[in-house]
Formats: C-alpha cells, sequence, structure tokens
C-alpha cells in the first residue's frame, strides 16, 4: 500500500450507525419532555371538544343564518314582483323559525325584527304597485298634443323600477315649459311624489334592518371570540411551555445537523465530487494516469483506487488499440496501408471530391513480369522488389489526404487528391523512371550466374474532374482498364484511362 494510503479510515456503515443513535438519543430526550406536556394539552383539547366546539359550532352557524337572513333582506329591496317578495319572505320566515330552537333569546329577538323590517317593506311596495297601477288612468281618451307628449314621458317614467322612481327623476324627464302646459301635471307630480315617500319610506326601514343586522352579527362574532379566549387561555401556559422546549429542541437539533452537514460535504460530498471529476478526467490518449487524494471513508477509498485502475486500464486498452488499428491499416510486408485501408481512404477522398468539386487521381502500379522474376531469384528477392517499390511510393505521399498502398501480390495503388491531370502523369512517369532506376547490385553480387536484376512497372491513371458522371467503381475501373492497356502496349509505360 502506498504512504498516501496510510491513514485513519472509518467505515462508512460505522458512521452512519453513529449518527443513527445520536438522533434516536435527541428524540428520546424530547419525547421525555413534551409528552407529560402534550398529554395536558390533549385533556384540555377533549373538554373543548365536548363543551366549547359545540357552541363555537352552534355560533358559527347562527352567524351564517343571520348572513342568509340578510341575503334574503338585500334581494327583497331589490325585488321587481310581488312574487319574488312573497317566496323571499317565506325562506326567511323559515330560517328566522329556526331560532325558536335557540337559548340565545336575543338572537330570536333580533332576527325576528328584522323578519318584521322585511314584511313592511313588502307592504310599502305593495302600496306602491297599487299606485302605479292607478296611475295607468291618468290619461283620458282623445288625448292633446301636450297630453300625448305628457303620456310619452310619463311612460318612460314608469319603465323604471318602482324603487328608482324619484322627484329627481320627475325633473329630469318634464322640461318646465311641458310642466306648466300639462294639464295633468299635479296628478302626475302628486302620484310621483307618493312613489317617493314610500321609497324613502323602505329606505329607513333598510337602513335600520341593515343597522340591526350589523349588531345581531356583532353580537355573534363577540360571543364567539370570547369563548375563543377562554380557550387559548386554558392551553396557552402549556402551548408557550412546549414552544421554548421545541425551540431548544430545534436549535440543538439543527446544530447537530450543521455538523453533520459540514462533516457530510467534507467527508462524502466534496470526495465523491473529487472521484467524478477524477472519473471525468479520465482520457484514453492522456500520457499520464488519473492521481486522487485519499478520502476518510473507506468505501469511498475504494472507489478511489478503482478510478486510478480504471484510468490506467483505458489508457494500457487505448495504446493497444491504437497498435491494433494501425496493424489492421498496414501491410505487413512493406509498412504501406493494406487494401482495407486504401478502400476506406477512397471512398472518403471520392466522396470529398464530389461534395467539394476538386479533382482526385488515382494510381494502379504493377510490377512486370513479376511473376517471372520470383521463379528466377526466389521469393526472398521477390519481397525485397516489393520493399523498394513501397520505399519509392511513399516519398509520393507528403501531403493530406494522399496514400500508397499496397493493393494485392505485386499491385500498389497511389491516391492524388487536388492534382491537375499533366501534374499526375508527370509524377507517374517519374515513378516508372526512379523504379527503373533502382540499384540491386548486392542481388548481382550473390546471384553471379543470373542476369542482372532490373525492376520495371506498369502504371494506370484514372483522373476524376468536377462534374465527371463517374461513381466511385467506375473511377476504379478505369484506372484499372488503364492499367491494362498499359501492360498489353509493351509494360513498363504509363497509360492514361479513358
Amino acid at each position: 500500500m502506498s504512504s498516501k494510503s496510510r491513514r485513519f479510515q472509518v467505515h462508512l456503515a460505522t458512521s452512519l450507525f453513529g449518527v443513527l443513535a445520536l438522533v434516536v438519543f435527541l428524540f428520546i430526550i424530547a419525547l421525555l419532555v413534551s409528552v407529560p406536556l402534550l398529554q395536558g394539552i390533549s385533556d384540555k383539547s377533549e373538554v373543548t371538544r365536548k363543551q366549547l366546539l359545540p357552541e363555537l359550532v352552534s355560533a358559527q352557524r347562527n352567524a351564517l343564518k343571520t348572513e342568509k337572513i340578510y341575503a334574503y333582506l338585500q334581494a327583497i329591496y331589490r325585488a321587481q314582483n310581488a312574487l319574488d317578495e312573497r317566496n323571499l319572505r317565506l325562506e326567511a320566515q323559515v330560517l328566522t323559525q329556526s331560532f325558536a330552537f335557540e337559548s340565545d333569546q336575543v338572537l330570536l329577538e333580533e332576527t325576528t325584527a328584522l323578519l318584521a323590517s322585511m314584511r313592511e317593506m313588502i307592504r310599502l311596495r305593495q302600496e306602491q304597485r297599487q299606485l302605479k297601477h292607478l296611475s295607468e288612468n291618468l290619461f283620458p281618451e282623445p288625448l292633446s298634443r301636450a297630453e300625448l307628449a305628457t303620456q310619452l314621458l310619463f311612460s318612460q317614467l314608469q319603465a323604471y323600477p318602482i324603487s328608482e322612481v324619484r322627484s329627481e327623476r320627475l325633473h329630469q324627464l318634464f322640461s318646465t315649459e311641458l310642466r306648466q302646459s300639462s294639464p295633468l301635471w299635479p296628478e302626475i307630480s302628486d302620484y310621483v311624489q307618493q312613489i317617493a315617500a314610500l321609497n324613502d319610506q323602505v329606505d329607513q326601514i333598510y337602513r335600520e334592518a341593515l343597522q340591526r343586522q350589523e349588531q345581531l352579527a356583532s353580537y355573534l362574532s363577540s360571543d364567539a371570540a370570547l369563548k375563543t379566549q377562554e380557550l387559548a387561555l386554558e392551553i396557552r401556559n402549556d402551548v408557550e411551555r412546549l414552544g421554548r422546549y421545541i425551540v431548544y429542541f430545534i436549535l440543538i437539533a439543527a446544530c447537530v445537523a450543521g455538523v453533520l452537514l459540514l462533516v457530510f460535504r467534507h467527508a462524502v460530498q466534496f470526495p465523491i465530487e473529487t472521484l467524478v471529476r477524477g472519473l471525468k478526467a479520465i482520457r484514453p490518449d492522456s500520457p499520464v494516469g488519473v492521481e486522487l487524494q485519499p478520502v476518510f471513508f473507506k468505501e469511498l477509498d475504494t472507489i478511489r483506487h478503482a478510478i486510478e485502475d480504471y484510468s490506467q486500464m483505458t489508457r494500457d486498452l487505448h495504446q493497444l488499440n491504437a497498435q491494433l488499428h494501425a496493424l489492421s491499416q498496414q501491410d505487413g510486408l512493406t509498412g504501406l496501408a493494406n487494401r482495407r485501408c486504401f478502400d476506406t481512404t477512397l471512398a472518403e477522398e471520392f466522396h470529398r471530391a464530389l461534395r467539394h468539386g476538386q479533382t482526385l487521381s488515382l494510381l494502379l502500379i504493377d510490377i512486370d513480369h513479376f511473376k517471372q522474376l520470383n521463379d528466377t531469384y526466389g521469393h526472398l528477392i521477390g519481397d525485397l522488389c516489393l520493399k523498394r517499390l513501397a520505399e519509392v511510393l511513399q516519398h509520393y505521399t507528403q501531403r493530406a489526404g494522399e496514400l500508397a498502398a499496397r493493393f494485392g501480390g505485386e499491385e500498389f495503388t497511389l491516391i492524388l487528391p487536388q492534382m491537375g491531370l499533366q501534374q499526375v502523369l508527370e509524377m507517374a512517369e517519374r515513378i516508372r523512371l526512379e523504379v527503373s532506376e533502382l540499384n540491386f547490385d548486392e542481388v548481382n553480387r550473390a546471384y553471379p550466374d543470373l542476369p542482372p536484376l532490373e525492376m520495371q512497372v506498369s502504371i494506370g491513371v484514372a483522373h476524376y474532374l468536377p462534374g465527371d458522371h463517374l461513381d466511385q467503381e467506375s473511377f476504379f475501373i478505369q484506372a484499372d482498364k488503364a492499367l491494362y492497356r498499359a501492360k498489353a502496349e509493351g509494360r513498363n509505360r504509363v497509360c492514361e484511362g479513358v
């Protein structure tokens, strides 16, 4: 174990057990202190439930009833026909009679007085309707022009609700000239004055009823408030004591929680965040592995070791994959790209040329009479020839996208993007000349009885221009046909595909 790991460590389960024991201890203390007080409050609550609560409910119910009576009072004040008034009065009477079963005499007297006010308001409205009915005979036939105009304005006045017929509205409708010229003005004015006087009486009764209703509501709310105050006084002392104990317990719990939070943050959260950052920092191509500081809890420290081991394993695996990938893309004899790498690169470069409108050239290179060379000098010399040709081709793949590959046997390829046809043909000719000028003196000295070793190649060239209607397969076939023509025309030459 490394020196940085030799430090005091605690199991996380042990720490959690200690925290749980502390919480249980505080809870027991809280129970011992609060249970007696809670029992006393419970006893007083039982008394409240059996004695005071029914009284409070009754007071609330009576308050709702008085609010309902008040609603009936308002509805009767605004009612426009006798049927609605009668129905509202009956409903209010039924509700008022329910107070006869209450023990509160004040409540019964006040609601009975409200009902009497409703009846008086209904009686006054009935008188107004009778007056309105009698007013319909004010205009005998036939009518003069002044009487006709007066009747028209009077009809407008009659269209208003009875509660809105006032002296002011009469003077708004009838001009001074019309009042002076109309022979029926005294009767109309007298009718309006009677209706308005009755409206004033209704308003007065309504205001007095509202005051009575407000006094009744105040009486009920005061009674309910008194009973509520008595209830509060009985349990206030116990609640205050219990409240103090709760405050003390909360303060102690808050302090303990704060300490535990700090411990958790420094001993658990921060280490976990560090471990997560370490895990995210793992890069397969990193030159060094991830190293983390030891943590307090043993379980988390085990995770740290696992992350460090995983980092090292990831680096090793990345290196191994890189080596395997390189081997899978490389020809073992010549060191050039193999057929698989060639196929992938040709597809990429051809699609790039199509997409960007660029030129692309492909050279197929074949060693002339390679089978005869193998039969004459042996396979080792044949392999040497393949390696020498690979060395020549490697000098022509210095730019991005260029690739020299062994296609198979004695056939090689050269991918050349973004070059003109004349440049490609000149390059192919240089390759042909360099191969023919290769020096094999060591072979000739080793085999003095055999003819001097010379190597020649035939090259087929395919050239893609933007706008050519070619696919990748046709492009390759073009180079293959050019190579075939170079072979057919005598070898050791460069032919362009058509």
